[in-house]
């Protein structure tokens, strides 16, 4: 019963919210002409262009999972909207996930049930998927770096409101503070996930061209140099040699952890806990890191802040992702790999689950670093 009710007042608000705001089609490249919408090209060198969108008087609607749109007049834009879907691709390990049809998006078919809330001045979207909303590697990776890339044109020092998609972890807070954007111009997506803009700016996806998996393997040079010019305000060194561990995970177990601890602990490592560290000492960190060991996961992203001479050693199961190695290799660190014995796979996903570390084959592999 509680279901069917849900179902109809469902129903109620889509059929409410399309005939308040109307029929929405979408705009085909002549029409976002006339449309005006203003596009800049900002370059990075190693051929990396970028695009940054502005268009008056607009809305924009988050579903708060994968659809962004951008709408005009009731039109939506394909140029800047985007509608992330899974899919498996024959000779990939794990599902992946792309832009599909502008057709796909979520407004096509259900309007933009919210009330639109009205901001005057310019409004940057920082939006692309909900995996931003608590993943470090989806905030460093999809969100910041659209900040160094607005940083190239005119346009940043007179953006009034930054539209975000969480700012509740204190990563995101961290972060921000520290490229000095300031909390006051802090739109949270998921409270005010309908906007209606004087201006709107939004910019590329910082990597993802065709699809993420493949992307991140190979992740622009840029970013990393950009955060370690406006985040690391020392001189770097290697002096450190930290063991990554994760604190209560679920996901994915070394079952012999205890027994790796031990051994690392014997040869100057220091055992981390990141969850106990602010993001600024993540980054102090990483920056004095001379070699980095832990299991596959998104508190490797800071490698982002790791200099050249950093060696890493990922600890991962065969069918983990490559983004980590994707990080390490645009760094210019020096990565390395070992995989687990996998024991256990965690909710049909191969990069998930337990599995023990043959501590003697690691410790060959260690003793040709040191």
């Amino acid at each position: 019963m509680r279901v069917h009710k849900k179902k109809i007042i469902r129903s109620f608000k889509k059929k409410f919210f399309i005939n308040f705001y109307g029929d929405l089609k979408i705009a085909d490249k002549k029409k976002e002409y006339f449309l005006n919408l203003k596009k800049k090209t900002v370059n990075f060198g190693e051929k990396k262009n970028y695009n940054v969108f502005e268009i008056s008087n607009a809305r924009v609607f988050f579903d708060k999972i994968n659809d962004v749109s951008f709408i005009k007049q009731n039109y939506l834009i394909s140029s800047i909207s985007h509608q992330i879907r899974k899919f498996q691709k024959k000779g990939l390990k794990d599902d992946s996930y792309n832009n599909d049809s502008i057709k796909k998006n979520f407004v096509l078919k259900n309007g933009t049930p919210k009330f639109a809330k009205k901001l005057k001045g310019n409004v940057c979207s920082l939006l692309y998927t909900n995996a931003s909303k608590d993943n470090y590697y989806h905030w460093l990776t999809d969100v910041l770096p659209k900040i160094g890339i607005l940083q190239k044109t005119n346009l940043f020092n007179k953006i009034n409101f930054f539209l975000i998609h969480g700012k509740h972890k204190d990563f995101q807070s961290e972060s921000l503070k520290l490229l000095n954007i300031d909390n006051r111009k802090l739109i949270d997506a998921n409270k005010f996930n309908h906007i209606y803009a004087e201006n709107l700016i939004t910019v590329d996806h910082p990597f993802m061209k065709k699809n993420f998996l493949l992307d991140s393997k190979s992740l622009p040079t840029w970013i990393s140099e950009w955060y370690k010019k406006k985040l690391i305000k020392f001189k770097q060194t290697n002096k450190k040699n930290i063991l990554v561990l994760r604190k209560n995970s679920q996901r994915r177990k070394i079952l012999n952890e205890n027994e790796l601890t031990r051994y690392l602990k014997s040869k100057s490592f220091k055992p981390v806990y990141l969850e106990d560290l602010s993001f600024k000492k993540q980054i102090n960190l990483f920056a004095q890191a001379n070699i980095v060991i832990g299991l596959n996961g998104a508190g490797l992203s800071n490698l982002f802040f790791s200099n050249r001479k950093t060696k890493v050693i990922e600890i991962m199961f065969k069918n983990s992702n490559l983004a980590i190695c994707g990080i390490s290799k645009s760094s210019k660190l020096k990565y390395y790999n070992f995989f687990l014995d996998q024991t256990k796979v965690n909710r049909n996903k191969n990069q998930d689950g337990e599995g023990i570390i043959n501590i003697e084959k690691f410790k060959k592999k260690l003793m040709k670093l040191i």
